[in-house]
């Protein structure tokens, strides 16, 4: 695989580090908006479905990650504890 990314860099003129680097990122980004869109299907599960309230809502999401990210997948969805 090495010798692709070093024949890629070649062709492009930029360095392999540079491919590596963006490839990440390219990948983080992805997960990323994956995981914005589970958000925001969750707040609006919760009854949220203005702009303002869905972000309120993402916030209030991201605070609490940790107690409902495993189990987002469920089929009814987590409730988090931090939304009333």
């Amino acid at each position: 695989m090495a010798v692709v990314l070093e024949e890629a860099a070649e062709g492009l003129g930029i360095f392999v580090k540079d491919i590596e680097r963006k490839a990440v990122r390219a990948l983080l980004e992805k997960e990323l908006r994956s995981i914005r869109v589970e958000l925001l299907s969750i707040c609006q599960k919760l009854g949220e479905n203005s702009w303002e309230g869905m972000h309120d809502c993402e916030f209030v999401l991201r605070l609490d990650f940790p107690a409902w990210h495993f189990t987002a997948k469920e089929k009814s969805g987590p409730r988090p504890s931090s939304i009333p």
